[in-house]
């Protein structure tokens, strides 16, 4: 046993044994989320009944049902009121009861016996008690230990009457009992851990509810969240100290359990979950917005309050990213600009100091940089490695950038633009000395804080080398969230893709030198790659609405295949959520269409179109054929890899089932003989060479792919 002081009395007991958490002066145990209404009964209030609620939440308190029950005749359970009853002894029957009129009641409806004017015949004395009351209320029989019964006798009689009215279903109390869930204590906490405060801002149907549901996130952000938070260079106590000022401030504490809230949700692999969660972040948000928003305008010159609203600041970005990362593939404010913005934000310059790259000028960044290169290149001749290659790309992108973008109009972007690159050969030399959670996240962001702002507005007016130079740093912001830096979690990926959008929006060259960057190297291209072959999103939107729901069909079935294989099917075939399977089932149709729309045709010929629905169920089917995919053809005609789908379709078009008319590819229907067309058929013939699927017949004539 252990009790929790307060008002110099002992009101609540935790019995570790049966897992219960009993109110002395009612003597009953107190269900799961009742202990804040049952306080409020004893006329306790706000301050003591949120720190009795923060250490209630740290006990293992059991439901009422899975409360385990002593055996008949074990010693009476402590602070619990031992009750003279009955105990049926009819045969196979157990049933207690804390009155005769109960136990008559038990005859007549269980055993159908209505002759009760013997007791000692179906009934015995038993001395009884419960854990619980109301709809709850279970009885067990314990040993007599009580000298005098007479407190026992009139408890019985007044059980007597609440049972009767209990039977009848009537009652608040009894209502109220059945909404009620558990909250645990623990002794160990008392000294450590402060009160919460009242949370008003936060609106909720169920106040209880909403007091177990902020104990939930907290716990959850004490003893995780927080330790896997960005912290500023040489405070790893940061976060801690956030804790100890958001106790008195409601809308910092908002803000950290709407963090937890969204750590909760992206961690998640249950969709449910994750949308309560997000529903409770975004409740927890709007209340730290607008406490932050009035924090920010007050005139307040307090030590304290600065802090505060450093924290705030950090609060705020955090939010921004673990928003966006917890809603993959839904709509959000999401862009380029935004992101690095609150990723800067969280770049703190004690971090550029400790670097020694605070006040640099352009001249000591370029001299740094040389440095490096000229160190690395004589350390590392052999370009292994991921820091000496990634060096070994950041040392010919100015000769690249003049080969893509030709001469500059402006010399000043050139200068911003050089100066941005030496800074991150700094950050990737740095970035890879140390494992450290901390040291890794902090050093590619400190990257933009490094940069001018001139280079800064070349990014906002979406300037195309900028833009290149903002893709080769996402390699390194991979390796945070690889570190587990949850909150940027798809991020990444969804900023290399807007970039690649931006670059192919007005046909820049720019796009070619990412991708030429991508395919040099391995590493990059497992962090860049935009993963379908371009030919798969290019024809999507070729074939009739029709076909398109039979093609997703067909991805997930061959999803379903390689989740059970363990292959990385959705890594090399078509670029869908890498998620769990169930989320990566439930948005595939929306991941494809997303991703096909990002693909230009203007340098395809028409011929090559015709062929591109074959060749890409080539590439599919040399996945599933043959590993060594990689060294498959699929540029050159028809038939010339080495692919068995590729043979079959060869095979096929010899035995004249499709028609190469010049101007493209038709189709003869298997059943009709008749050439239909090449959008109308396509995905029959596909299935039926490469997959060896059932196909039988034209759109007209024969059954179609479930």
């Amino acid at each position: 046993m252990s009790s929790i002081w307060l008002d110099k009395k002992d009101l609540l007991e935790y019995n570790a044994t049966y897992r219960v958490l009993i109110c002395r002066e009612c003597q009953y145990a107190i269900q799961k989320s009742a202990v804040s209404s049952h306080l409020l009964r004893h006329k306790i209030y706000r301050e003591d009944r949120q720190r009795l609620l923060l250490y209630a939440a740290t006990l293992d308190l059991a439901e009422p049902e899975d409360v385990l029950l002593p055996a008949q005749g074990f010693q009476a359970v402590g602070d619990l009121p031992i009750i003279p009853g009955y105990r049926c002894i009819l045969k196979n029957c157990e049933n207690l009861c804390a009155s005769l009129k109960r136990m008559k009641r038990h005859r007549s409806e269980v055993h159908g016996t209505s002759d009760s004017s013997h007791v000692e015949s179906f009934a015995r004395p038993a001395m009884l008690q419960t854990f619980f009351r109301g709809t709850k209320l279970k009885y067990f029989e314990v040993a007599d230990v009580s000298a005098d019964g007479s407190t026992a006798s009139a408890y019985s009689q007044s059980r007597d009457h609440e049972g009767d009215h209990a039977t009848r279903g009537g009652g608040a109390y009894e209502r109220e009992q059945e909404q009620l869930v558990g909250i645990n204590l623990d002794d160990s906490i008392l000294s450590e851990q402060a009160l919460i405060p009242s949370l008003h801002a936060v609106e909720s149907s169920s106040p209880s509810k909403m007091d177990l549901e902020m104990l939930t996130y907290f716990h959850h952000y004490n003893t995780v969240t927080s330790l896997t938070l960005p912290t500023p260079h040489n405070q790893p106590g940061f976060w801690h100290e956030v804790n100890e000022i958001a106790l008195h401030r409601e809308w910092l504490m908002c803000g950290l359990l709407a963090i937890s809230a969204y750590h909760l949700a992206i961690s998640s692999n249950d969709f449910v979950a994750q949308q309560g969660h997000r529903e409770q972040a975004t409740r927890f948000g709007s209340s730290f917005d607008l406490g932050f928003s009035l924090a920010v305008s007050s005139n307040v010159a307090e030590a304290d309050e600065s802090v505060a609203k450093r924290a705030g600041e950090w609060v705020h970005c955090l939010l921004r990213l673990a928003r966006w990362a917890s809603t993959r593939g839904g709509r959000t404010d999401f862009d380029l600009h935004s992101f690095i913005t609150a990723v800067r934000t969280l770049s703190s310059t004690e971090s550029m100091t400790a670097f020694g790259v605070e006040g640099r000028s352009q001249e000591a960044m370029f001299a740094e940089a040389k440095r490096i290169l000229d160190i690395d290149i004589a350390v590392s001749t052999d370009g292994c490695g991921t820091r000496t290659r990634l060096l070994n790309h950041l040392r010919i992108l100015p000769s690249r950038l003049s080969d893509i973008f030709g001469r500059p109009d402006n010399v000043q972007d050139v200068l911003a633009t050089l100066s941005a690159i030496a800074a991150l050969v700094v950050c990737c030399s740095s970035s890879f000395e140390s494992d450290d959670t901390a040291e890794v996240w902090q050093r590619p962001v400190a990257w933009l804080n490094m940069c001018t702002e001139y280079f800064h507005s070349m990014i906002k007016n979406e300037n195309s080398a900028a833009l290149v130079l903002v893709s080769y740093w996402v390699v390194f912001v991979q390796r945070p969230e690889r570190c587990g830096m949850w909150f940027l979690n798809g991020l990444i990926e969804r900023m290399s893709e807007e970039i690649g959008e931006k670059l192919r929006a007005h046909d820049r060259p720019g796009n070619s030198l990412i991708e030429e960057y991508i395919s040099k190297d391995e590493h990059v291209k497992e962090v860049f790659e935009l993963q379908p072959p371009s030919y798969i999103s290019v024809y999507f939107f070729h074939i009739p609405k029709t076909m398109r729901v039979n093609l997703v069909a067909l991805v997930m079935v061959a999803g379903v295949w390689a989740v059970t294989q363990k292959t990385a099917l959705t890594k090399c075939v078509i670029n869908l959520p890498r998620t769990p399977f169930d989320y990566y089932m439930y948005d595939l149709e929306e991941g494809l269409c997303n991703i096909v729309r990002k693909t230009t045709v203007k340098d395809l010929s028409m011929h090559k179109k015709q062929w591109i629905w074959f060749k890409a169920y080539a590439t599919w089917c040399k996945f599933f054929f043959d590993k060594d995919w990689e060294s498959a053809k699929i540029d050159e005609p028809l038939g010339h890899a080495d692919c068995p789908g590729l043979k079959n379709i060869k095979e096929y078009k010899a035995s004249g089932g499709v028609h190469d008319s010049g101007n493209g590819m038709d189709v003869r229907c298997a059943k009709c003989t008749q050439f239909l067309g090449f959008k109308r058929q396509n995905f029959d013939v596909a299935c039926y060479a490469l997959f060896k699927l059932p196909w039988d017949g034209c759109l007209s004539c024969g059954p179609k792919i479930p």
